[in-house]
């Protein structure tokens, strides 16, 4: 079986756009939760997030593409783009066989901006005494009214054209559309299609763009959100993981991908390997996304089937990518660590304090901050919620092994669970 290897990293995210500058982020613990400013927050029940900026710095060569593109699809191509250049594939893309590329994105919400080309069919669809709502009618004979470049813009797959058109690659590919789960969802179709020798490269990983009316306003009213009276405190620490007084969580907009090959085409073109993806697991909680059972025992069984496939054990493992976005979920998350990895000291990582929840793209960026780790040798102290010590932790003060450039491969392993 092909052994799948990182090669290239690219991110778009609120504390930073490349992998290179990711290490001192995460170093000085740079928060990337603002106030809103994409659109006016009078009157809005919450006015920040993790917001990117400097996005409008990227220059599009592709003119159709460009004029499609909104702002969830721009942190797409943006994340996309630094993850080829990363890899080396921009400066070689006249040798990669097109058949043999393939895509994967991790995307299952859309993004209006804009709701004005909706709100005539919409009310020719709302009932009698504004009690219900024809669907049907919506869908059949109202839409014809819209202008179809409005539907493109919000369509949930638009990255994953977009991405494919962009580098040319012809090969196998898939819109995972599955919550929050989706960016290593994604990760994991990569990683199969290469093992099943259907691909010798992939992109792969997951895009969130949560800040907008609708879906804040939708994320408010689910309870899940911090409320305005703890950002006034400070945003830093506006995301409490796994605290016994946990606020609830912000929402944080970002893009993270991986170029994913198969091994032996990594050596072929020489390229430096980032890290190795040895195994994963899949399950379902069964019950519902707002309040599942605390002891429900799903994410234990992708644990265990992550290292099992590895031919790991717990002691073996550096450290734990946890979800760790400041809810109730936070608890599930510890027990399942607890009953899935026995006693141990391994240090839990979690990102969202730093750049807000980013759904489907957190459990990605946690694999990249990981790297970063291994890569610099270092645990940063922002990353452990750890506020009694300032400075950077080492591993070997967690008698953790630490990955070099010079090792070939992993020396330092790491589970990442959403």
């Amino acid at each position: 079986m092909s052994r799948a290897v990182i090669t290239g990293v690219g991110l778009a995210t609120p504390i930073s756009h490349s992998f290179s500058s990711l290490a001192s982020a995460l170093v000085e613990g740079y928060c990337g939760i603002k106030p809103i400013d994409l659109y006016n927050t009078t009157g809005c029940s919450i006015s920040y997030a993790g917001q990117c900026m400097q996005l409008d710095t990227l220059d599009i060569p592709n003119k159709k593409i460009k004029k499609l593109l909104n702002r969830k699809d721009l942190l797409n191509v943006l994340a996309a783009t630094s993850a080829m250049s990363h890899s080396g594939f921009l400066d070689q893309k006249d040798d990669l066989d097109p058949l043999r590329g393939g895509v994967f994105v991790g995307s299952c919400s859309t993004q209006i901006d804009d709701f004005s080309p909706y709100f005539e069919s919409a009310l020719d669809c709302i009932g009698e005494n504004n009690e219900s709502f024809n669907s049907s009618k919506f869908g059949s004979e109202c839409l014809e009214r819209i202008n179809p470049l409005a539907a493109m813009k919000v369509l949930m797959n638009g990255g994953l054209a977009h991405i494919s058109q962009l580098f040319n690659a012809q090969g196998v590919n898939g819109n995972i559309i599955n919550g929050d789960t989706s960016g290593l969802e994604a990760i994991i179709a990569a990683c199969q299609a290469i093992e099943r020798q259907e691909a010798d490269w992939c992109i792969a990983g997951a895009v969130s763009a949560p800040i907008e009316p609708f879906q804040m306003s939708q994320a408010f009213h689910s309870g899940l959100l911090a409320q305005q009276e703890h950002a006034s405190e400070s945003l830093s620490s506006l995301i409490r993981p796994y605290s016994n007084d946990p606020h609830g969580t912000c929402l944080g907009e970002g893009a993270v991908y991986f170029i994913i090959e198969n091994e032996d085409h990594a050596k072929q073109r020489n390229a430096k390997r980032f890290g190795s993806i040895l195994g994963y697991g899949l399950s379902n909680n069964g019950n519902q996304a707002i309040e599942p059972d605390i002891h429900n025992p799903a994410l234990v069984s992708a644990i265990k089937s992550s290292y099992d496939q590895a031919c790991l054990t717990a002691k073996r493992l550096s450290l734990i990518g946890g979800q760790g976005n400041g809810t109730y979920l936070d608890k599930i998350e510890q027990l399942s660590f607890e009953k899935a990895l026995g006693p141990n000291d391994i240090p839990v990582i979690c990102t969202s304090p730093l750049t807000g929840y980013l759904r489907e793209a957190n459990g990605p960026f946690t694999i990249a901050a990981a790297l970063s780790c291994f890569n610099q040798g270092v645990l940063p102290q922002s990353l452990t919620q750890q506020k009694s010590n300032n400075e950077a932790l080492d591993f070997s003060r967690k008698n953790c092994l630490v990955a070099t450039q010079s090792t070939e491969g992993p020396t330092a392993a790491a589970v990442v669970s959403s």
